[in-house]
């Protein structure tokens, strides 16, 4: 299958939703890292032992600064991409547990950037930001196996032929 050239309105698309994740990423690290002894205490209310959420107060906001710098680096969006739906996933399996009730109790719905929010609304957010990934990943393949969505910096001038 041929790759076939993509639409500028497609390609804008694709940075937007990349910028987007770039966003949600930075600012939840931020959020919990800037307010660390409260994002500490919320991580200590969840469903999982307590040496499990001292691990997770610290491991969170740097896989979150992790996904942001490989959406910032060209040759790393798609990865960056990819690590997001499976932390989106993860989080929206685990609101789920809650909501089923499987461990016996509702997760705390307090830190994160939603913190006003149901575990439902949490889970239609998350499911949102994975399907606009999963639209990157199926643009990214039809486009030049990524290459649209892994815009390398170039001078006008470097299109030239000579």
């Amino acid at each position: 299958m041929k790759a076939e050239a993509i639409h500028p309105i497609t390609k804008n698309y694709m940075h937007t939703v990349v910028y987007s994740f770039i966003l949600l990423w930075s600012y939840a690290a931020i959020s919990k890292l800037a307010h660390w002894e409260l994002s500490r205490a919320e991580m200590h209310k969840q469903l999982f032992p307590s040496y499990i959420a001292s691990i997770l107060f610290w491991l969170i906001p740097l896989l979150e600064l992790g996904l942001v710098y490989l959406l910032l680096i060209p040759k790393n969006k798609l990865w960056g991409i990819r690590f997001s739906i499976a932390l989106l996933s993860l989080f929206s399996l685990y609101l789920l547990t809650g909501i089923t009730r499987l461990f016996g109790k509702n997760p705390c719905i307090c830190a994160g950037i939603l913190p006003q929010r149901s575990a439902g609304e949490h889970i239609l957010f998350n499911i949102l930001f994975i399907i606009l990934g999963i639209s990157i990943l199926v643009l990214a393949h039809k486009s030049r196996a990524g290459k649209d969505v892994v815009s390398e910096p170039s001078r006008k001038e470097d299109n030239i032929s000579s």
